[in-house]
């Protein structure tokens, strides 16, 4: 449950600073990733989220 609210508060982090947009393939990865856990994700999928959301997330809520 915390997971869910810390990255539904992370996305609409990022959003508000215009970091990723809604819907977009980040959006989607990341509401994926809230619903059903990382695990759930394809290998590509899985890359961005690693990658490229991960680092903006600890980025945004580091401040």
């Amino acid at each position: 449950m915390l997971r869910r609210i810390y990255l539904t508060a992370a996305r609409d982090q990022l959003v508000a600073e215009g970091k990723i947009r809604r819907l977009s393939k980040a959006d989607v990865v990341l509401s994926k990733v809230i619903a059903g856990g990382a695990a759930i994700l394809s290998d590509d999928d899985r890359a961005l989220y690693d990658f490229e959301l991960i680092p903006l997330i600890e980025q945004t809520t580091l401040h």
